[in-house]
């Protein structure tokens, strides 16, 4: 043991002498030369007095077990800190620990707020034009009504991630999350949600203490696009739209194709949920695949989710009695569960049986968007007990019998409007390559833009925004995107990129030429600095495909300035490709 140099803070000899004999080591200086009851004995003292004298009375220094940082001994408080202080060794003292604690805080702070710089510059705040009803799917309307009524939205206009909400009520079927989370990001008509920067560090993924631009789905936290700059205001808009047409109608023409496809996806994830359930509690399990599912969906295609969760329910009871009798594993007597559903499907069936329909489970409730699509967007007061073919939306989803027909939004921008009693637009020349619509004058409705043919036709227009998107996004799943243009505020140049396969629509070189020449950023003036982050010739290049737009977002028009460069640029790619072998 490490020698004691006792500092004695009391003039009582009685107390001194009893704090030498509570410090004194044996002669061996590994243990102690009495006992700690031998000590009061000896002296008169109560326990509470005992540990009193030792934390007031004296200090005990520790020559041979000092401080790696500052050197100086450290401090006993008491026999069993003497004993962990000398097991210790030399270890940081109070003081020095302190320092220390408050060095690693500031580091970490540091490094928080440096990675939350970074997180800014690759997760930005994008302001676009409002998310409209009518541009939306059945299941994106769903989702997003779902996802966004959750009241913590309310406080900074994020979600909350997919993973963290309530076993009582997730946002999705355990079995879609994954699937429905992914469309919702990566919706096929237009950019819904994005990641938002502020969303927990381990949503992201990291690399040498820089985000990769890569997050993990249930992780994150979303935030809505839209116009404005406080993200809590977004939300309201679009719920109260969405609001009016479950509650009032119509509805867009193409939910009335969809929510067949959506009622049977979220019946049979909640009737392979019950499955699960149902072999859990006999100590059964079995992987799900496509048999499975394909069995779920036949029985559904005729029965009720509550009937066919009849049938789950009496299978997996012979499945276990299967088991019971011997001779079979576990594993043979789950799979068997599969063919009894089956077998009592087709016997219901073919016999026209009345089959008594289970209500919904109280532990295997509803999420959030099955309860959205059934009971508010369907309408249905109890679907357990209705069939799919006896399932219809309610009666104001259909359009009124003497509204018009929607237009179509896909129509060129020189197409002639004839037959619908408005005056034909014409196009005139401008130069080789350049045409504008002489009719969309600042009294048409929408925002002036340039659209970009795949030929490298340049048109300027003017159109709500859906109707640009309609021009820009061809048919097929995708997503469209903005480049913004630096010394062109806020000019951007919008496009579209599909999903899956290979994209066989042919690049436009005169986009991507165009996007060189006009992304070069202004040079500083005399008096100006140059940028900290100069924009490189990289970020200048970029290959794109079919018809494009330049436009600046947020239903903002082009300005005088924005058409001449963009005439320019046109004028001078375009005299590149002709004279290039």
């Amino acid at each position: 043991m490490a020698a004691i140099e006792l500092q004695l803070h009391t003039d009582d000899p009685n107390e001194n002498a009893a704090l030498h004999a509570y410090w004194q080591l044996a002669e061996d200086g590994e243990t102690w030369a009495q006992s700690v009851s031998a000590v009061r004995s000896q002296f008169g003292l109560t326990q509470r007095d005992m540990q009193r004298l030792v934390q007031e009375g004296a200090t005990a220094l520790l020559h041979n077990v000092r401080c790696a940082e500052c050197g100086e001994p450290h401090e006993a408080t008491s026999r069993t800190n003497y004993a962990e202080l000398v097991r210790q060794g030399n270890v940081l003292c109070p003081a020095c620990q302190g320092i220390a604690q408050q060095v690693r805080k500031q580091a970490a702070q540091e490094r928080s707020a440096r990675r939350r710089k970074a997180l800014s510059e690759v997760f930005p705040v994008h302001a676009v034009p409002p998310i409209e009803v009518g541009d939306l799917t059945l299941f994106q309307a769903v989702a997003l009504h779902a996802l966004f009524s959750d009241p913590a939205v309310e406080d900074a206009g994020l979600t909350t991630p997919t993973d963290s909400w309530p076993k009582e009520r997730r946002w999705a079927p355990a079995s879609l999350r994954w699937d429905y989370e992914r469309r919702l990001l990566h919706a096929k008509n237009r950019t819904l949600i994005l990641a938002h920067q502020d969303s927990r560090g381990d949503a992201f993924v990291w690399e040498d203490d820089q985000p990769t631009g890569s997050f993990y789905l249930g992780k994150v936290s979303y935030y809505l696009l839209g116009p404005e700059e406080d993200l809590p205001a977004r939300t309201p808009r679009l719920l109260t739209g969405l609001n009016q047409v479950f509650r009032e109608g119509p509805w867009p023409s193409s939910w009335l194709a969809q929510w067949r496809e959506l009622w049977e996806e979220l019946a049979l994830a909640h009737a392979s949920a019950y499955l699960d359930m149902k072999l859990a509690e006999h100590h059964l399990e079995m992987k799900q695949g496509d048999g499975t599912r394909t069995t779920l969906a036949d029985a559904l295609a005729d029965f009720s989710l509550g009937q066919v969760c009849n049938f789950i329910y009496r299978a997996t009871k012979d499945s276990a009695a299967y088991y019971q009798r011997g001779g079979v594993n576990k594993q043979q007597a789950a799979n068997s569960t599969i063919s009894r559903i089956s077998t009592n499907a087709d016997r219901a069936r073919a016999n026209g049986w009345d089959v008594k329909s289970f209500a919904l489970p109280w532990n295997l409730p509803f999420s959030a968007i099955s309860e959205t699509f059934f009971n508010k967007v369907m309408r249905q007061a109890d679907m357990m007990q209705t069939p799919l073919d006896e399932a219809h939306p309610p009666t104001h989803a259909w359009p009124e019998e003497n509204e018009e027909p929607p237009t179509d939004l896909d129509v060129p921008a020189d197409t002639p409007a004839t037959g619908r009693g408005e005056k034909p637009e014409t196009v005139t020349a401008e130069a080789p390559g350049i045409v504008d619509v002489s009719g969309a004058d600042s009294s048409s409705p929408g925002q002036r833009f340039a659209l970009l043919l795949e030929n490298g036709e340049l048109r300027f227009n003017r159109a709500p925004f859906p109707d640009i998107r309609g021009m820009v996004v061809p048919h097929g799943g995708g997503e469209t995107g903005l480049e913004w243009l630096p010394g062109h505020h806020p000019l951007a140049l919008y496009y579209f990129v599909p999903y899956l396969g290979p994209d066989d629509r042919p690049v436009n070189k005169t986009a991507n030429g165009m996007f060189w020449e006009l992304s070069e950023p202004p040079l500083p003036g005399p008096d100006e600095e140059p940028p900290d982050d100069p924009y490189s010739p990289e970020d200048r290049i970029i290959e794109v495909r079919g018809t494009v737009a330049f436009l600046c977002p947020g239903e903002q028009n082009l300005t005088d300035e924005h058409e001449t460069a963009l005439r320019e640029a046109h004028h001078w790619v375009t005299r590149r490709l002709h004279d290039s072998p």
